[in-house]
């Protein structure tokens, strides 16, 4: 089955927000309601895959936050490294995924469905991929940039 998609890589927005009662980070995370099933149901972050006209990763970013959320985004940066999806992950084969931390242009309105998660207390079901990042990557990266800061 052809699934449509023009490249084999996918930028995944990774919005990151810091609450002001006890510095907690948290993620913005949404349920899954698109085309493949084995997703449906559960939290992941934002994203999608690259086609032609978004020239790279951070105009599909742009295009996918845009779609998704009704925001424009700024991306920031490459968070972590790039993931290639191991066989029976993904239905369309072995997706390269981007993570990019990005900036909301403007104010995110949680829903039911679009929520800011504790990265330390993340949803479940949650596709185990993005979980992984969150878990591994992502607090790692928090971390030794947060003792960086200090440092200095």
């Amino acid at each position: 089955a052809s699934s449509g998609i023009d490249s084999k890589w996918a930028s995944e927005i990774v919005i990151l927000r810091q609450r002001k009662k006890d510095g907690h980070i948290e993620i913005l995370l949404a349920l899954y309601k698109d085309s493949v099933a084995e997703f449906q149901g559960q939290w992941h972050i934002p994203g999608g895959y690259g086609k032609k006209n978004d020239g790279d990763f951070e105009g599909t970013c742009k295009r996918i936050f845009l779609r998704e959320v009704g925001l424009e985004v700024e991306p920031i940066r490459v968070v972590g490294l790039p993931y290639l999806w191991k066989p029976g992950e993904h239905p369309y084969g072995f997706p390269l995924s981007i993570f990019t931390l990005c900036e909301p242009l403007g104010e995110v309105k949680e829903t039911e469905s679009l929520r800011y998660f504790p990265v330390h207390d993340l949803p479940s079901p949650i596709v185990k991929v993005h979980g992984d990042f969150i878990e591994e990557e992502l607090v790692i990266e928090l971390t030794l940039n947060s003792l960086v800061r200090r440092v200095e």
